[in-house]
């Protein structure tokens, strides 16, 4: 995300474009990549929406003054220890920051429209839940929450003969309506990847158990469990069905879509768990006392227990290079000549690599993904890419961890008029040294 965020665009592959911008702004604010400035703006955004939890949470909530503050205060300490939120969300450069900022903005906006009927919260509940898609595309089934929410109720039917949720619908399609004209000039390609990683081809009846059973994990098994005990009562109560409500197609979705596919990813229903963390808002003092520290305690064993692993260098090469910044890269290539080579781009074999070798090398450096599966980087000004003759000539330095020298011949050499096999590089990867190989394509001449 780092090193595609160089490049600003209305959309990009993966997801829609919000996350990318927020890297932006904080690079070129700071002038620097550094890792804090790139995480900074994920972080705020947690407080941020640590603060919007306890606020959805005091605004949902009934009786008197106190205890809906401390409702409040609950569901965002438990929104904190829940790992999916707390750990993921709140440090990493990832979409999911921006989304649960805006998806709880909104639902705070939607609850003052339900309870004013003022026409202008119902068009900034509109708005924002389109910031929120424009940071993910998951974000349209809160929205699909929303409506099943007020079809449900008897004065939410009342509110579908109105025109209030229907213009904060097309609102929400404002905001929305660049990705949608980005995507429109480049053959759907987003929304094409995003909707195909879900594509069933077989029935797989464990997969709905296993992608619930891992909200065990992602929000801590006693305060799922907590959460589970209490639907049956939210459901019955008209004010708290709506959190319930917002949560079943992102949950239903995708435990239905684990039925029939193996591609599901344990985080994809996050949308709908995050407005399930508000019930927790309702546990009773005294046994939420004993959870809390139970849940602190393991929180942060966990995330120890992961960094000394981590730093200890027992991982495997592979995991080695994926979870840690590539240290000494850029400065090998300088001691050796190669990083300011004439006529030559910086190559990585797949997406992930290029990634790491662009965050390594910086912003200054021409790098790109020499792979047909490339994600971003296809899409840059001067990818390489089919029906193009886009950096034909150049010469290619690959880095290619993972590879043997046979595999690298026999895969690339044919693209260039010349290939050779230089001596690897060492890079610094949690805790321990792991060579990487290093192949000179001269006269790029065919596309990879």
């Amino acid at each position: 995300m780092v090193s595609a965020a160089r490049v600003p665009a209305w959309g990009y592959f993966d997801h829609p474009p919000l996350a990318w911008w927020t890297v932006t702004a904080a690079v070129r604010l700071a002038g620097s990549e550094a890792s804090l400035v790139v995480r900074a703006p994920f972080i705020l955004l947690f407080a941020l929406s640590t603060w919007l939890m306890a606020r959805f949470t005091h605004d949902l909530a009934t009786g008197k003054e106190e205890a809906r503050r401390w409702a409040g205060v609950r569901a965002a300490a438990w929104f904190n220890l829940a790992p999916l939120f707390g750990v993921t969300t709140g440090t990493w450069v990832l979409p999911d920051g921006p989304l649960i900022a805006a998806l709880l903005g909104s639902g705070i906006l939607f609850l003052r429209a339900l309870d004013t009927g003022r026409l202008a919260w119902w068009l900034g509940a509109g708005a924002v839940l389109g910031l929120a898609a424009d940071a993910k595309y998951s974000a349209l089934l809160p929205a699909l929450g929303v409506l099943f929410y007020l079809a449900t109720s008897p004065a939410g039917r009342r509110w579908l003969r109105r025109p209030h949720p229907w213009l904060a619908a097309a609102m929400a399609l404002i905001v929305f309506a660049p990705v949608i004209w980005w995507n429109a000039r480049h053959h759907w390609a987003s929304f094409a990847f995003q909707g195909g990683r879900a594509d069933g081809h077989h029935f797989n009846p464990l997969g709905p158990v296993l992608l619930l059973g891992s909200g065990l994990g992602l929000l801590l098994p006693w305060t799922w469990w907590w959460i589970v005990r209490r639907l049956p009562h939210a459901w019955r109560d008209p004010r708290w069905r709506l959190c319930v409500g917002i949560a079943v197609p992102s949950v239903g979705l995708f435990a239905l879509v684990a039925l029939f596919s193996r591609g599901v990813l344990v985080h994809w229903p996050a949308p709908g768990y995050l407005f399930l963390i508000p019930l927790l808002g309702l546990m009773p003092p005294g046994r939420e006392r004993a959870w809390f520290t139970r849940s602190t305690a393991l929180l942060g064993v966990l995330v120890m227990g992961w960094v000394i692993v981590v730093h200890a260098g027992v991982l495997p090469q592979r995991a080695r290079l994926h979870v840690t910044d590539w240290h000494g890269l850029r400065t090998q290539l300088a001691e050796r000549g190669l990083l300011h080579r004439p006529n030559t781009i910086v190559a990585g074999t797949n997406w992930i690599v290029a990634g790491k070798v662009a965050r390594a090398l910086g912003p200054h450096m021409r790098t790109l993904c020499f792979n047909i599966d490339c994600r971003e980087f296809s899409f840059w000004p001067d990818a390489l890419r089919p029906g193009t003759r886009n950096n034909f000539g150049h010469d290619v330095l690959l880095i290619a961890p993972g590879t043997g020298s046979e595999w690298a011949v026999e895969n690339y050499s044919g693209l260039f008029r010349r290939f050779t096999i230089l001596p690897p590089v060492t890079i610094e990867a949690a805790g321990r040294r792991t060579v990487v190989p290093l192949y000179l394509g001269y006269d790029l001449t065919k596309w990879p």
